[in-house]
């Protein structure tokens, strides 16, 4: 007999962990510079296009079949046709994968915010002379290649056993406890940078900083890589693909309403998103004026931006040293707690597939699944360890895009999806219909074809993601980088989808019997 499943303690939990999941680093570090190289203001514009015409459907349908299901990705795909629960462990193989890096960066926030904290009590920074030196040199200890590996880096060692044993306590006892913890993580960093976002806005230069990231430049929207670029921003910071809100709305009765929740995490996060480019453009406003350069000229995404640029700009700020180190502290505690959301969600994605499947307790799945990505991620704990987390992280990307063009097609043309239209209506306030079947069976699909393989055209488009690489290369690394960081990982995680598919589980036959009575 199977035991019953475990819920949420009310529906504000689970709203509330689906938008800590969704709101992650991304926000911070690329939306704000996405939308500044866009066209500013003006790149709003196709950035709320593609959230309702891909975002929204997306996070909808991932949502109500878990929801319909009662099961994380793997189970649902089974209860649609057996043979299709591949995508589910192919979904849950790419997140276990984004979890052995994102760590590492989470491990990088540990450390900085102990440098801040440091810096409450000396009055100085470790990076005060040069960031980006510090950042790379003597942070990270970065080596000359991606196989020049000479060593472990120690405090980006201690502050990965940090990551993953704060994940361990978080999601051991289930989503009861995750209900607990998202009540602190999620809102703390919102008001963490309201605070940033405030301290900033006198500072000079910071009108000039908020202008750039503003001034809306409409030619923009005639070119092609700008509406790509802003679909491609909405899919990447929903969360979709990885699996986990399944999970997340399989804790869920089956009728309790779900297209209203799907459309609070999605504005929430892109909200947060935009108000987050306010606190950075108002920083790097302020810290081109110190440096009589322009934004353009300071301006950059990505760990650059959080662990260099950030950085300096907090040494030059005129609140004296200890109310800069108060700044810095703020700064690294609000970006752990927006990482930890996300890291923790795509682990209980995993964990929630593997406890459906195996006879294993969630505390006994959960440890195995921080052990595993603990060790597997000490590669990017190494001297080497930022290049091989470039790599992964621009594959691994891609595998996202393609678990959602086949699960658009499979549940859009394989299974009856107005049975799943009919679901989301009988419990929801916002009601779905062809629209939404259409934008899943046809737009969707074709969309995330074109962001993958779409063929370059010259002065128009620069060509889909996959052909641009195989075409280019990237960052300059060697082909042989690049297959085992990129090829390689790829092609393991739809390998691992199809072993676990092949695993007979009394479980799962259980679990469809009950579903079936």
């Amino acid at each position: 007999m199977v035991e019953s499943r475990d819920r949420w303690s009310g529906r504000g939990f689970f709203i509330l962990a689906a938008i800590g999941s969704a709101i992650g680093l991304g926000n911070f570090w690329r939306f704000p510079y996405v939308a500044y190289s866009g066209g500013g203001g003006a790149f709003l514009i196709p950035y709320f296009i593609a959230l309702i015409t891909a975002g929204i459907p997306l996070l909808m349908l991932e949502m109500s079949m878990g929801q319909m299901m009662q099961g994380g990705a793997p189970l649902t795909f089974r209860k649609i046709k057996p043979k299709f629960e591949m995508i589910g462990w192919w979904a849950l193989a790419v997140g276990a994968i984004i979890t052995y890096y994102y760590g590492v960066v989470m491990a990088w926030s540990f450390d900085y915010l102990w440098y801040s904290i440091q810096g409450l009590f000396t009055g100085e920074f470790p990076w005060a002379e040069n960031p980006g030196g510090f950042f790379l040199h003597e942070h990270l200890e970065i080596s000359n290649g991606a196989f020049d590996i000479n060593k472990i880096v120690w405090p980006i060692f201690i502050g990965l056993i940090l990551t993953w044993l704060s994940v361990y306590w978080i999601i051991k006892k289930g989503v009861v406890r995750v209900g607990k913890v998202v009540l602190l993580t999620v809102p703390i960093p919102f008001v963490i940078i309201l605070i940033l976002l405030f301290s900033s806005l006198n500072l000079t230069g910071s009108s000039n900083g908020i202008a750039a990231y503003l001034y809306p430049d409409f030619a923009k929207l005639s070119d092609p890589n700008i509406w790509i670029a802003a679909y491609g921003q909405v899919f990447f910071s929903l969360s979709v693909g990885f699996g986990l809100m399944y999970a997340y709305a399989s804790y869920l009765p089956k009728k309790m309403e779900i297209s209203n929740a799907a459309t609070m995490t999605a504005f929430a996060n892109c909200g947060t998103s935009f108000i987050a480019g306010f606190v950075v453009f108002s920083f790097l406003g302020y810290f081109a004026a110190v440096k009589a350069s322009s934004v353009a000229g300071v301006a950059s995404a990505g760990p650059g931006l959080v662990f260099s640029v950030y950085p300096q700009a907090i040494s030059l700020l005129p609140f004296g040293n200890y109310g800069n180190a108060i700044i810095a502290v703020l700064l690294f505690a609000c970006l752990l707690l927006l990482g930890i959301d996300s890291l923790f969600s795509l682990v209980e994605g995993v964990a929630t597939g593997l406890h459906d499947k195996f006879s294993l307790t969630k505390k006994q799945v959960t440890l195995i699944l921080c052990v595993i990505s603990f060790f597997a991620g000490l590669i990017f704990a190494t001297d080497a360890g930022l290049l091989w987390l470039d790599i992964v992280d621009k594959w691994i990307n891609f595998s996202l895009v393609a678990v959602s063009v086949v699960t658009a097609f499979v549940v859009g043309w394989k299974w009856d999806i107005w049975k799943l239209v009919k679901h989301i209506n009988s419990n929801s306030i916002i009601k779905v219909g062809k629209t939404w079947v259409f934008l899943i069976r046809w737009f969707i699909p074709i969309l995330l074809l074109i962001i993958l393989f779409g063929p370059p055209i010259p002065g128009i488009y620069e060509g889909g993601g996959v052909i641009k690489l195989m075409l280019e290369g990237y960052g300059g690394y060697s082909q042989w980088a690049l297959w085992i960081g990129g090829w390689i990982p790829t092609f393991l995680a739809v390998v691992l989808g199809y072993v676990f598919m092949k695993i007979r589980s009394k479980r799962y036959e259980e679990l469809t019997e009950t579903e079936e009575e």
